[in-house]
């Protein structure tokens, strides 16, 4: 096969891996609304016709409308969530440096009993704005998978350039796994996350690594060789 040809199709398959990769993030987000957002609104719509029905009796509902005011605090903080886990603000605000700090603090905040260490040594004008949630994105499944899977005590991170390459570290002291047999693997699980990060640093250019076996922890490795 020639050079064109070849070409042709590692594009091809590239763009049917874009393809699943968005298909697999519409599923999550809508997993998401229907079972958070969702069932909070089904919530507010019985306490209303609760309300209503009070309301026409004469009765007091005073603590049904406090109750009214706590499901719709909870709405808001899940429609943040959910947004924050699209896309943070702080990436478009501040940058992906400023992001990461923040993702870092707020994952030990939820995982108390796990120990994360930061190493930045680059500047913001390093990373070209379209890697800017790429990196986060694998930075994020990266650690969410520690706290699901690995029983992780410690993760270290690192996001560092060396001559021309971009390189981002996820380092964790858990159990371990069989890379194999999780690439494998085509449902909603630690698989399908491994696989989405090795196609969105291949998309954007770079290339991902995961290293693990059981019993020695896991490191994931996205680097990207630029001018």
């Amino acid at each position: 096969m020639n050079i064109s040809g070849r070409s042709e199709l590692e594009l091809k398959a590239l763009t049917s891996q874009l393809i699943r990769a968005q298909e697999d993030e519409r599923k999550r987000i809508a997993r998401e609304l229907h079972d958070s957002i969702g069932s909070w609104l089904s919530a507010l719509k019985f306490s209303l016709e609760n309300v209503d029905q009070e309301i026409q009796m004469g009765n007091p509902v005073k603590g049904l409308l406090k109750q009214l005011s706590e499901i719709v605090g909870h709405c808001i903080d899940e429609t943040r969530r959910i947004i924050t886990d699209l896309r943070p603000s702080l990436l478009d605000d501040l940058g992906i440096i400023a992001t990461i700090q923040w993702f870092s603090r707020w994952y030990q905040a939820c995982h108390p009993h796990i120990l994360v260490e930061n190493y930045i040594n680059v500047v913001e004008s390093d990373i070209p704005e379209d890697l800017k949630i790429v990196i986060f994105r694998i930075l994020q499944e990266s650690m969410n998978n520690a706290a699901k899977y690995s029983q992780a005590t410690n993760i270290t991170l690192s996001l560092h350039r060396r001559g021309q390459c971009l390189e981002l570290l996820v380092n964790d002291d858990g159990t371990g796994f069989d890379v194999k047999q999780a690439l494998s693997i085509r449902e909603p699980s630690q698989g399908v996350g491994l696989t989405s990060m090795k196609e969105r640093a291949e998309i954007s250019g770079g290339t991902l690594e995961i290293t693990s076996a059981q019993g020695t922890g896991t490191l994931i490795r996205a680097f990207w060789n630029q001018p």
